[in-house]
């Protein structure tokens, strides 16, 4: 429309001329047919939904800016909370806590004495759960 009509004055009996003198609308009679106003109207609501189309892809483009420098912030704050925790490990002194070989006899919630035997070191397996001796005897009276 800006190419027929820079000020949008007379631009829908223009597009009308053109309409009827292209070839490829040579055998299109209803879209020849049409008055100025319904051109006028049809370019209108064309425009409407092309410039709607446009800011939905704006809108889309700015979330996932957003989205990215989130992020971006979020993986920052992870190296940074990694890092502090790291200086904050490196500072604590590590003190090996010795094996006791004595059993521990502790009191149950139902009132039996359990004895707990000493584990060494070696033979935990951290990555499988271990099974409280408490509990086991509990739900097996």
């Amino acid at each position: 429309m800006n190419y027929l009509s820079p000020n949008k004055f007379g631009a829908a009996r223009r597009i009308q001329l053109e309409i009827r003198r292209a070839w490829q609308f040579r055998f299109n009679w209803f879209f020849k047919s049409r008055s100025p106003q319904e051109i006028q109207k049809r370019c209108d609501m064309l425009i409407r939904v092309v410039e709607r189309e446009v800011q939905e892809h704006r809108d889309k483009e700015a979330a996932k800016e957003e989205e990215a420098q989130r992020k971006v912030e979020a993986q920052k704050k992870k190296e940074a909370d990694a890092q502090l925790s790291a200086q904050s490990v490196a500072a604590q002194p590590v003190v090996a806590q010795p094996v006791d070989s004595q059993p521990v006899v502790g009191q149950t919630d139902v009132g039996q004495a359990v004895a707990a035997q000493p584990i060494a070191a070696e033979s935990v397996d951290v990555t499988q759960p271990v099974a409280h001796p408490v509990a086991s005897q509990v739900t097996s009276n």
